[in-house]
């Protein structure tokens, strides 16, 4: 008699089946992802082994900066594995969205909005060789590190998986409504978001109060379960 396949058994010919919707924009984003985590770890390992001291002013920030700089290598190499996986071969336009893409936004906001306090006269607003350097950094450390790491990762061998993937894609059954993209979504953000927002209220406080904020050893574990829970909505 036979059985209705369920589980692995029902997806393990399909789970590895590259995307066929932008595989590059996919690639661009688990590096720009696994960059920013790497750099939010390093700098609360600091912050908790007392490298990094918040009563010294700028120096959290400085370090935030140099470290997501140097960790550009990590994002360059993980893309390019990535990419390599879903048989994309346009490398050069992945490596440069890699490089562009975050960075490229990130330096464009701060500098729209340097710009604005600048007209009002704010203190806030920093001078335009802070801009230029840290333009400079994005463009001689950052964007050549993500070189470096997309080389290395393309000159890799691909990665090899457990099982073959079929060459029909098994038919996808009607899904219910709760499990459609607009609720995965919300869902996808919502239960991430419970995970922080305790550790998110203090951190806030303390900001808006001009405080400083201590408990890296709590914010350490509020990563952790942030990450856990990331990754149980992923596999839901």
């Amino acid at each position: 008699e036979a059985q209705e396949e369920t589980g692995w058994k029902l997806v393990h010919g399909d789970v590895f089946r590259p995307p066929t919707f932008s595989p590059m924009t996919l690639s661009v984003a688990v590096g720009t992802g696994i960059q920013i985590g790497v750099c939010s770890f390093a700098v609360l390992l600091c912050a908790l082994l007392k490298l990094v001291n918040p009563m010294k002013k700028g120096q959290a920030l400085s370090s935030i900066v140099f470290l997501y700089v140097l960790s550009g290598t990590v994002s360059g190499y993980c893309s390019a594995r990535l990419f390599k996986f879903c048989d994309g071969t346009a490398w050069k336009h992945n490596t440069i969205l890699t490089a562009v893409a975050f960075p490229g936004l990130l330096v464009g906001m701060f500098t729209v909005l340097n710009v604005f306090l600048s007209f009002v006269n704010a203190a806030t607003a920093v001078s335009f060789w802070l801009v230029f350097a840290m333009f400079l950094l994005w463009v001689c450390v950052s964007t050549p590190l993500i070189f470096a790491g997309s080389y290395l990762g393309f000159r890799a061998e691909k990665t090899d998986v457990p099982t073959k993937t079929n060459q029909i894609a098994r038919f996808i059954p009607e899904q219910p409504f709760y499990a459609d993209v607009p609720f995965s979504c919300l869902f996808g953000g919502i239960l991430p978001f419970g995970s922080v927002c305790i550790e998110l209220f203090f951190i806030m406080s303390a900001l808006w109060l001009h405080q400083y904020f201590y408990m890296m050893g709590f914010l350490m574990a509020v990563l952790f379960i942030l990450v856990a829970t990331c990754s149980r909505c992923r596999s839901l």
